[in-house]
């Protein structure tokens, strides 16, 4: 776009927005298409704030600097894998649309570019105290360097438009805010500048002047950058309209907007345009001092096109001792068709920098081809350096864990024992730490000398209970992350049926989260709240409140020590009472971040990462569990200690021994091919980095899982390929390393997989993504591969399934000593969301299923139950499988129910309003596997007319798709007198004669009677039954055949 010569400024009330998923305020059907098309373009150089948690529901962050959310994700996946570029096509923007899971999946899978990390609108602002913004702000005029605050003024026209307005926000209240200056070039002519790195979207408001005629038509036309359509939408004048994506980020394209406004009666039309020019930006900025060292940019350097970054580029700061500062800056490199000068202090060729003692103004000028320019402004402080000298801390208790951090949040180690090297003058942290004691953490500026730090001993909180059970307590069942029961699960179809369904929340991002099972009870939460669910119902046992919602509720909980352990958006964990869920501490990360890694526990402390984004920083912490106030629900925790890492951790739970945690990473970049991923093994107590594993292909989206067999460590990777390392655990070095390319059931290799692997008898089960990660039976597969004496791995074969399976496999190995099989189960993450199953053996070569078809689901859910599933199943003791999907049902898959029965008859029984309560009856459900479950809570009891009590069990999901089942037993002793029809105590004649009644159809009898009169057990009455009456009266017969 041809730049043109300015002879004014005027303000047309102009700004712009980027594409965050709203819709205008004004949009018939088809715009309605097209804004809902948009929503899949997370433009790469965005960063949306999140506020609630997914960080979403959290709501407690500020805008801009906020938590990213990719998925869910689970994504991760979600936004993550959706659109490298937003260029990428109406088709895959649609697809993320199509269904509530698949487009919690897309957008996980959207982001490998920072827009990735985004969340849904409603999250950026709900903590901000303002009303819900529909677009997150984009353009800030304020940014504009060398220009004057905008002026609102309205351009007034002689002909139709009275006005014509752009404004970059709009509240969900149908406020408007956010002016951005226009430069007049012509009578009805005016250039905005949008920055390079956006998509911008303003939102246009007309007003007619009160000469237009009453068929005064007003239309707007431009070409949407993403798609390439042409618009032309009629506008309805005070009413705002988006102008969906009007330029494309990463590029130096702009176009005219034009808008018309018309009469047929009058033949005469009036047309402002707007020449939208780009402003050229930085992608990358740093600062060194002459050895290279880094001088960091306080907060970093926000090189994204949201508001609150821009706000940061005429203010960043930075402080140093250099005397000299190296700038490095580059535009960004998907901008080929033109470099751009970039200017310090106003020179070409001087990006050193020398520093006086103080303040030193430094700008960065950016300019393009077209002469048009931005600049960036850095104040660098220099301090006098004082040198170095020692510190030291004493500590009570005196194996008390000490962390020291310099200003800029990196770590630094003592040089022996407790005693550190530091700069004098420097401002540092400590945090002291130790399980049972009440953390420390402050601030300090270092001089010379010793420091004593005393921690106070928590006092025991008495309410929790440390003897509680888990029946499943972790995302993969046991310190070892195998996903292994020894429950005999059903795996044919045929011996399986539906326990129950129940729904919690609406909406795939408010779907239930993945359950775990502790104390007999499941566990999930869905938004706001924590809930115990009773496994043979799913009817709500105990619920606590979160102090935010996890992000998409992707990942289970972890109980341990008598707590239940969250991780929520906003880089939160929360803890709870694993016996009646109230809250006992809160942990916030301080580079927050989403928390979708698994938690592991161990002995005293909690191990989990954190994500922001797939090239930003993010934490892996240590965290004590100890309740250090039990007075208080949700006091603030300090970490032990922290690993931060460029990428971050995402669905990586760590496998932690006595001495060692082990954990995965991100590869620190975009898409999933980059060789920048590690196994990392810590030191768990003090966080020291022992070893590592780099330049791992793609990102690892796995659990680390162990097998006590090969006693190696087993993970996967989003860059396809399935890796195992022995470690030495005395030293925590790895002595070697394993990997093998996954291929998919097509053929296709490289194959993405995020799955934990589960290893049994020398056999490895993972998940397996296809050539589509969304298109049905593309490759998607269970994949099983031989683990050789060496530790090198061989594929056996790959069994297709059909959708890609986003979660990690449960095998049993419940049938072993039956036929030699275990029997893997994954769900998969697309429609219906069924829960496919392989048999499989060591030695064996091809899949065989459970069934005769080729292709084998334990249970495959329809309507309502059907829809997209990122969770893993989880079982009991009685092999009952528990999962849920974005349907938002929880759902209980049980081995068939054949009959229910009576083991342990009341010892009291009472009747109050109707109501029958048997103390101490015991019933239990004889299940097709050989299990019995007690169901004695479940059944309702009721008296019979014969003195027995009828004991009835009702299950199953009330809709016409599944329906609900009953059974029956009784127990007690029948109160009948065979042969005393009418119930008088006696055996006489006239109990004869009313049996022949009776039979002859002259009366009716009620249930008591029909029982006395079936003297002969038959469970008929007839003239028989009365001829034996007559006998007994007669002294023929003592006792009655049914009395036998």
């Amino acid at each position: 776009m041809k730049r043109k010569t300015c002879a004014s400024v005027l303000a047309l009330i102009l700004t712009c927005a980027m594409v965050t998923g709203s819709l205008p305020v004004e949009a018939n059907a088809a715009e309605a298409a097209a804004a809902s098309e948009l929503t899949a373009v997370q433009d790469e150089s965005q960063e949306q704030a999140e506020v609630t948690d997914e960080t979403k529901e959290a709501g407690d962050e500020t805008a801009g600097e906020q938590e990213q959310v990719t998925e869910p994700g689970q994504e991760e996946e979600k936004q993550e894998e959706q659109t490298t570029e937003p260029a990428q096509g109406e088709e895959e923007q649609k697809e993320q649309t199509t269904e509530p899971g698949q487009g919690k999946e897309k957008q996980e899978e959207q982001t490998t570019e920072p827009g990735q990390e985004e969340v849904k609108q409603e999250e950026q602002t709900a903590e901000s105290g303002q009303e819900e913004q529909i677009t997150e702000t984009v353009d800030d005029q304020a940014a504009f360097d060398d220009q004057a605050a905008p002026i609102a003024v309205q351009a007034r026209n002689t002909q139709y438009l009275d006005s014509v307005a752009i404004y970059e926000t709009l509240y969900s209240n149908g406020t408007l805010a956010d002016e951005m200056e226009l430069e007049k070039c012509d009578e009805n002519e005016y250039n905005l500048y949008t920055y390079d790195i956006q998509t911008a979207s303003p939102f246009l408001v007309t007003a007619l002047s009160d000469e237009a005629p009453d068929d005064t038509v007003v239309t707007a036309k431009w070409t949407q950058m993403i798609t390439g359509k042409e618009q032309t939408p009629t506008l309805t004048p005070g009413t705002a309209k988006q102008l969906n994506c009007i330029t494309k980020s990463a590029t130096t394209t702009g176009q005219d907007v034009t808008v018309t406004a018309s009469s047929a009666d009058e033949g005469e039309s009036q047309t402002v345009t707007i020449h939208v020019l780009r402003k050229p930006c930085l992608q990358t900025l740093s600062i060194a001092n002459k050895s290279g060292e880094a001088i960091e940019i306080d907060n970093g350097f926000k090189w994204n096109a949201n508001t609150s970054y821009i706000k940061t580029w005429q203010n960043m700061t930075a402080t140093t001792k250099a005397d000299t500062a190296v700038f490095t800056a580059a535009q960004h490199t998907d901008i080929t068709d033109q470099t751009y000068q970039i200017l310090y202090n106003g020179n070409a060729d001087q990006n050193e920098i020398p520093l006086s003692i103080g303040e030193n103004a430094v700008t960065i000028t950016v300019v393009n081809k077209e002469g048009i320019t931005n600049t960036y402004k850095v104040t660098i402080t220099r301090e006098e350096d004082a040198g170095t000298g020692n510190v030291s801390f004493e500590t009570d208790p005196e194996d008390a864990l000490v962390v020291v951090k310099d200003k800029n949040g990196d770590r630094v180690w003592p040089d022996h024992d407790k005693t550190w090297t530091l700069q004098i003058g420097d401002t540092y942290s400590y945090v002291v730490t130790k399980n049972g004691y009440i953390g420390q953490k402050n601030n300090f500026v270092a001089k010379a000398g010793t420091a004593e730090i005393t921690l106070e001993r928590a006092t025991d909180n008495n309410d929790i209970d440390k003897t509680i059970y888990a029946q499943w307590g972790n995302f993969r069942n046991g310190d070892d992350e195998l996903g292994i029961t020894t429950s005999k699960t059903p795996y044919n179809p045929d011996d399986a049926e539906l326990l129950w369904a129940v729904k919690y929340g609406t909406g795939w991002a408010a779907a239930p989260g993945s359950p775990i099972m502790v104390d007999g009870d499941l566990v999930t939460y869905t938004g706001s709240t924590i809930r115990k669910l009773d496994r043979n119902t799913g009817a709500v046992v105990a619920e606590g409140t979160m102090v935010g919602s996890s992000s998409f509720s992707i990942v289970p909980a972890t109980y341990g020590d008598g707590m239940i352990f969250v991780g929520l958006s906003n880089g939160r964990i929360q803890a709870f009472n694993a016996k009646d869920l109230t809250s006992l501490w809160v942990y916030q990360n301080d580079l927050k971040g989403q928390p979708n890694c698994p938690i592991t526990y161990k002995d005293g402390y909690i191990y989990a990462g954190f994500w922001n984004s797939e090239e930003k920083d993010a934490n892996f912490a240590c965290i004590s569990v100890t309740d250090e106030d039990s007075s208080k629900a949700t006091e603030a925790k300090v970490a032990s200690w922290t690993y931060k890492r460029a990428g971050g951790f995402y669905w990586a739970g760590a496998y932690v021994t006595d001495k060692f945690a082990v954990v995965g990473t991100d590869d620190g970049a975009s898409g999933y091919s980059t060789e920048g991923a590690s196994l990392l093994v810590f030191d768990r107590e003090t966080g020291e980095l022992v070893d590592s594993w780099d330049g791992i292909r793609g990102d690892i989206r796995s659990n680390i899982s162990h097998d006590p067999e090969s006693d190696r460590v087993f993970f996967t990777s989003k860059g396809g390929v399935l890796c195992n390392a022995q470690i030495d655990w005395e030293t925590g070095k790895i002595t070697d390393k394993q990997s093998v390319v996954i291929v998919g059931a097509k053929g296709n290799e490289y194959a993405m997989s995020t799955c934990t692997p589960s290893v049994y008898n020398g056999r490895i089960y993972i998940g397996i993504a296809g050539t589509s990660q969304f298109g049905a039976n593309s490759g998607h597969a269970i994949g099983v591969y031989d683990l050789n004496e060496d530790g090198s791995m061989t594929q056996a074969y790959a069994y297709a399934i059909l959708g890609y399976p986003q979660t990690s496999a449960m095998v049993t190995t419940g049938y072993v000593d039956e036929d030699g099989y275990v029997y893997i189960y994954l769900p998969y993450n697309y429609t219906p969301g069924g829960v496919s199953v392989l048999k499989d053996k060591k030695g064996q070569t091809e899949p065989l299923t459970t069934t005769d078809s080729g292709y084998s689901e334990v249970f495959t859910p329809v309507s309502p139950l059907a829809q997209y599933c990122i969770c893993s199943t989880i079982a009991d003791e009685y092999g009952t499988l528990y999962y849920k999907n974005d349907s938002c049902y929880m759902m209980a898959i049980t081995s068939k129910v054949e009959s229910i029965e009576v083991t342990e008859e009341p010892t009291s029984i009472t009747e109050k309003n109707g109501t029958i309560t048997a103390e101490g009856l015991k019933v239990v459900s004889n299940l097709k596997n050989g299990e019995q479950r007690d169901i004695s809570d479940d059944v309702k009891v009721t008296k019979q007319d014969d003195g027995t009590y009828l004991v009835t069990y009702t299950y199953g999901f009330d809709n016409a798709n599944y329906g609900l089942k009953t059974l029956t037993t009784t127990f007690g002793k029948s109160t009948v007198v065979y042969g005393d029809v009418n119930g008088d105590g006696k055996i006489n004649s006239g109990d004869a004669a009313l049996t022949y009644a009776y039979v002859n159809g002259k009366i009716k009898f009620k249930e008591g009677q029909l029982k006395a009169a079936d003297v002969n057990g038959d469970g008929k009455i007839n003239s028989g039954d009365a001829a034996l009456i007559y006998a007994r009266v007669n002294g023929k017969i003592e006792t009655f055949p049914a009395a036998k």
